[in-house]
């Protein structure tokens, strides 16, 4: 028996290539890169039809579901937010000086501002299913810093209370307790996004065939067929003639003996102005968006426009703004707090009527009287004025009232 360095090692000719990356504490291999490699070398991240390989890429080259997602990410991140308290005779006080005010409204940390976190996390939602931030507390447990993260959902098998495993610099990964992760989530957990995959892929199809088709002038593909039998030499010297005079708009001279005959189809036969605007309504409605609100103007009208917005707050957005609030008062709110405070957001400038209108509303509502003087001007941010706070009686009451004394 020989010993092991005395054996004749058995070699073949094979070439194992393998190159390896160090990326964020996780070993990947070049000679089999995945998408996140792809991406940081800037490689196409395609599948085999063509587009791009993952549901958040394709969803966001759509032109429908990107303005979807713009749309409600931007609103949700507009959208001031307001912890009241409610006072002993029913009336509601603004904490201005709550932290949930101060983080959201102000810098959620060093980096971020409360309404791009809102955004950020509302668009993660949209494309991922949820989207998480970690709230940051001091040692008296006061909450002082909300950061984006990406995490793992699990259950407490013992609790059944979700805990959240988040990647930490370095390598591994820390849990997080529900009541310090500001969780958005989805309907079940899945994204519209996903949900609207299918719709997606042919939206971008639809979109790619348009490209093809008018990338070559419009004219669809064809075949050249000949009555009589012609060799190799003359079918190439036929398609090269025939390439050159139709390349820049020209006007291709067919013979006696020679027929086109396009494969395609046209443009105006596949209807395709038709199906675009079908498949836009069609990922549009996986996020509760309206075409109009979209951008899809055809059947806009000035008639229609205020109650589409109220539609849209009460069918799509106030769902979402629902969930920010839940998980908001989980995370900032003290069980005491709870008893009598509320974070909500403020939307009435999604549903304002035009100027004309909103006067006449004021003016009715203070002679009224159901409002005072400074209500009306602290719901168009001017500042109070002296005896405003009286209601003022109607004039036929006041003259009533004269005689009575």
């Amino acid at each position: 028996m020989a010993w092991p360095w005395q054996r004749t090692v058995e070699t073949r000719a094979e070439e194992r290539a393998q190159v390896w990356l160090v990326h964020g504490a996780e070993v990947r291999s070049l000679s089999a890169p995945d998408d996140m490699i792809r991406e940081i070398f800037g490689l196409a991240l395609t599948g085999p039809d063509g587009l791009p390989s993952g549901v958040r890429e394709r969803a966001l080259k759509c032109s429908a579901s990107y303005a979807a997602i713009r749309l409600i990410s931007d609103i949700v991140g507009d959208l001031p937010v307001h912890v009241t308290r409610r006072l002993a005779n029913g009336d509601k006080q603004r904490v201005r000086t709550h932290p949930a005010e101060i983080l959201m409204n102000g810098q959620a940390n060093g980096w971020t501002s409360g309404a791009e976190l809102r955004r950020e996390l509302t668009a993660e939602m949209l494309l991922e299913g949820s989207g998480y931030g970690v709230v940051l507390r001091n040692r008296g447990g006061k909450p002082v810093e909300v950061q984006q993260a990406k995490a793992k959902r699990s259950t407490d098998p013992a609790t059944g209370a979700p805990v959240y495993a988040v990647p930490v610099h370095g390598g591994g990964e820390r849990v997080v307790a529900y009541a310090d992760m500001i969780e958005i989530r989805a309907l079940l957990g899945i994204a519209p996004s996903t949900a609207a995959a299918n719709a997606t892929t042919l939206a971008l199809l639809l979109e790619r065939f348009g490209i093809n088709l008018f990338g070559a002038n419009g004219r669809p593909s064809g075949l050249l067929v000949f009555k009589s039998k012609v060799d190799a030499t003359a079918a190439n010297a036929a398609r090269e003639s025939w390439m050159a005079d139709v390349k820049d708009s020209g006007v291709a001279v067919l013979g006696s003996d020679a027929n086109y005959i396009p494969l395609a189809i046209s443009s105006n036969d596949g209807q395709h102005i038709e199906n675009r605007q079908f498949q836009t309504a069609e990922v549009l409605r996986f996020y509760g968006v309206t075409p109009t609100k979209a951008g899809e103007l055809q059947d806009a009208s000035l008639n229609n426009s205020e109650s589409q917005a109220r539609a849209f707050l009460a069918d799509t957005l106030q769902p979402i703004l629902t969930r920010w609030s839940d998980a908001l008062s989980r995370c900032f709110l003290t069980s005491r707090e709870r008893l009598d405070h509320s974070i909500s957001f403020e939307t009435k400038a999604l549903v304002t009527a035009d100027i004309k209108a909103r006067f006449e509303a004021y003016a009715q509502a203070v002679g009224g009287p159901w409002i005072t003087p400074n209500d009306a001007r602290a719901a168009d941010d001017m500042p109070r004025i002296d005896e405003g706070d009286k209601l003022n009686l109607p004039q036929g009451a006041a003259v009533r009232q004269e005689n009575k004394e």
